[in-house]
């Protein structure tokens, strides 16, 4: 099996990839930064370099900052919702379009990305964000990508506990008022994301009408997105 990997750098992705490659069924491991303006921090450059020492697995980074821009004067235009959520939840669905660009130009069949059970209350890792997911990558490219959700149950604290008895860098964990908590120094760091996080449960939004609208919005002209070489 040869499957991509979003990846941010934080735990999820770090773990799903390192325990993808255990699977003696998973050929080839692609991970993929999106770059939409944030930054990749170096704690998580230092554990691209240790996955990558694997030879089943690859980084590449997919730059979508023109149709990021395109995404949110889009979302300006979007009278259902005044959350500021929305800036989030379509810029994540952008990146699963990125990726399956991604998978269509190299011919791969599976994607995934970091979904878990203990960030539920967050609407980007709910059913109806991974039915919008879903159809993006049913729609976008000549082929369908299946999309799996992997690991879905495994806690901060399991996932934690095996990325650093294998040597992975995991430093700067916080955790704010009704969330799991994350390492900051590790997770791709989002101005405007972090910015607006106090605020995301303010104005009122129906996320799952979003999430199709969103899904629609970007697949209706799909183009290839700029591949950089892998790092």
């Amino acid at each position: 099996m040869r499957i991509a990997v979003l990846y941010s750098g934080g735990v999820d992705s770090t773990y799903l990839a390192a325990r993808l490659a255990e699977d003696p069924e998973v050929k080839e491991i692609h991970l993929l930064t999106i770059q939409n303006g944030y930054s990749i921090t170096s704690f998580a450059k230092k554990n691209i370099q240790i996955l990558t020492k694997n030879p089943k697995i690859s980084h590449h980074t997919l730059n979508v900052k023109k149709e990021w821009h395109e995404l949110q004067r889009w979302n300006l235009r979007y009278k259902k919702s005044r959350s500021i959520k929305k800036m989030c939840l379509g810029c994540r669905l952008l990146m699963n379009k990125a990726a399956a660009e991604y998978c269509n130009h190299n011919n791969i069949k599976y994607a995934t990305e970091g979904i878990n059970k203990e960030q539920s209350y967050n609407p980007d890792q709910g059913k109806d964000f991974v039915t919008a997911v879903n159809y993006i990558y049913r729609e976008v490219g000549i082929k369908p990508i299946e999309f799996k959700v992997l690991y879905h149950n495994k806690t901060l604290k399991e996932k934690t506990k095996y990325l650093k008895q294998h040597g992975y860098n995991l430093n700067g964990f916080i955790r704010l008022p009704g969330t799991r908590g994350v390492f900051l120094f590790n997770q791709s760091f989002c101005v405007i994301g972090n910015l607006m996080y106090p605020f995301w449960y303010f104005g009122r939004i129906d996320h799952k009408k979003y999430l199709e609208d969103a899904a629609k919005k970007l697949t209706k002209n799909t183009k290839r997105l700029e591949i950089n070489e892998k790092n």
